[in-house]
């Protein structure tokens, strides 16, 4: 070990020597978790390099190299490829999106789908509830689901173009969010690369963070996630799998095209990825032409295609499909008992049943007209340029905003304290901070299009007033 010679040296992150107790490693990560909260690093610095850090310290370089590994597997940090390891953008923050109970604000924020709709299912649920089985459907019987709720789930698929799908292939989970997270449970381990887009959903940002594992941002353009980027990621980082939305990402609302597909399934195929395809607005898309495939059927020997029925149908109803390659199947099954051991059958009944009577048509059929009215509203008080070429088949839409210096945070705060919720583009940043600012608006939370309308223009006039969006 050399002799220290950096006691007056300007690193930018010099951690009290005093406080490392074994093991070193540990203890260096949770001063570094420190010195975040409390202030000290700010998102985006770049940490000192390891070898400089080491010698500061008086440590082995290998104890510094566990450090920054282990802080990039907690989400504090992240490491860009011949520039160094920087602080996370949101490495001590909540960046979670759920329900708030105020009703202070108008609901611009969470991406709901459309609380209106749900007296549709009344009569399924009432005529369900009136069924001689529902004993049956209240213990642990076929914990993957039953196989008349399968069959149902199927003739749903094949609306998509997911064709022939087994039951053994097959799991019914308890919504879209935890189907993620049996994927991640099931299929990766601490310190695993997935590739996920340079924005996205927020709790898949989270959750990878609750399963130690590395998100590895991938810049993409109005076709989706670059396929050339991805593949030369995938042979220098060695990564495990990638995870998308390919019917509309959250939150660009970007939705991959056909040829985009192809070249992501083919280096999906040629690298031996796990795809994570979230279909969750896949229903949006309904009778559009041409349909374009869903990447599970151009990788389905990599695949875990996620068909969640809450938006579709009602939020409450807690139900997914999902569809697996076979070789995935043990792994998947062992994550599903130990975190569900079973999803409610009584839900699956609802769902199924709406399927088959066609009440599930029905309802995302108001859902689609709902939406669409909706993007109409957006497009009127948020006439961009290029809102024609716009998808308007999308849950909520993304707002370029002026960067005026203010953290993302404030300018959420802004809008709360002016009675509007938003959300940043910060919360669904991976890696390195963006030039580039957003906020996402949900146009599918609010109680009527009136209040929609009302909402999106005390917005406009918001962000005009802030000096965040050009008059």
């Amino acid at each position: 070990m050399s002799i220290n010679s950096f006691d007056t040296y300007p690193l930018t992150w010099r951690p009290d020597k005093t406080k490392l107790k074994r093991p070193v490693y540990v203890a260096l990560v949770r001063e570094m978790h420190t010195a975040i909260e409390r202030g000290d690093l700010l998102p985006g610095t770049k940490l000192p390099p390891q070898r400089e850090l080491a010698d500061f310290l008086d440590v082995n370089l290998s104890t510094v190299t566990k450090a920054y590994k282990l802080s990039e597997e907690r989400g504090l940090t992240y490491g860009v490829v011949g520039k160094g390891t920087f602080v996370a953008q949101n490495a001590t923050e909540s960046i979670i999106i759920a329900k708030n109970a105020s009703s202070d604000a108008i609901d611009l924020g969470l991406v709901s789908a459309f609380d209106s709709c749900n007296k549709m299912m009344v009569p399924v649920i009432k005529e369900v509830a009136a069924q001689n089985n529902i004993p049956e459907l209240l213990n642990y019987d076929a914990p993957t689901g039953l196989p008349a709720h399968k069959r149902a789930g199927k003739m749903y698929l094949e609306r998509f173009g997911v064709d022939g799908v087994l039951d053994d292939n097959m799991a019914i989970v308890s919504g879209g969010q935890n189907a993620v997270t049996v994927t991640l449970l099931g299929l990766f381990r601490p310190g695993d690369r997935i590739a996920v887009d340079f924005f996205t959903y927020a709790n898949f940002i989270e959750i990878a963070k609750m399963a130690r594992l590395k998100l590895v941002p991938i810049r993409g353009d109005d076709e989706g996630m670059s396929a050339d980027e991805l593949a030369s990621v995938a042979r220098t980082q060695g990564l495990k799998g990638v995870y998308l939305m390919p019917e509309g990402s959250n939150p660009t609302g970007v939705r991959i095209s056909a040829q985009r597909r192809e070249e992501l399934a083919a280096v999906v195929r040629g690298h031996n990825l796990i795809l994570i395809e979230d279909d969750y607005q896949g229903f949006l898309k309904l009778g559009l032409t041409p349909q374009l495939p869903k990447l599970a059927t151009l990788a389905p020997e990599h695949s875990v295609y996620i068909c969640s029925m809450t938006k579709p149908l009602a939020v409450g109803l807690r139900i997914a499909y999902l569809v697996f390659a076979p070789k995935f199947r043990t792994q998947l099954m062992d994550a599903l008992m130990n975190i569900n051991m079973k999803t409610s059958a009584i839900d699956s009944e609802f769902v199924a049943q709406a399927i088959i009577g066609g009440a599930a048509q029905k309802i995302t059929q108001a859902k689609i007209n709902l939406v669409e009215r909706s993007n109409a509203i957006f497009n009127e008080i948020f006439p961009e340029p290029a809102a024609a070429a716009v998808d308007n088949r999308q849950l909520f839409r993304w707002v370029h905003i002026v960067d005026n210096g203010e953290t993302g945070r404030q300018i959420e705060q802004y809008g709360l304290n002016n009675g509007i919720r938003y959300y940043h583009s910060d919360r669904f940043l991976v890696g390195p901070e963006s030039s580039e600012k957003y906020i996402r608006v949900s146009l599918s939370s609010v109680r009527s299009l009136a209040e929609l309308k009302t909402g999106l223009t005390r917005l406009r006039q918001l962000l005009i007033a802030g000096k965040l969006y050009p008059g």
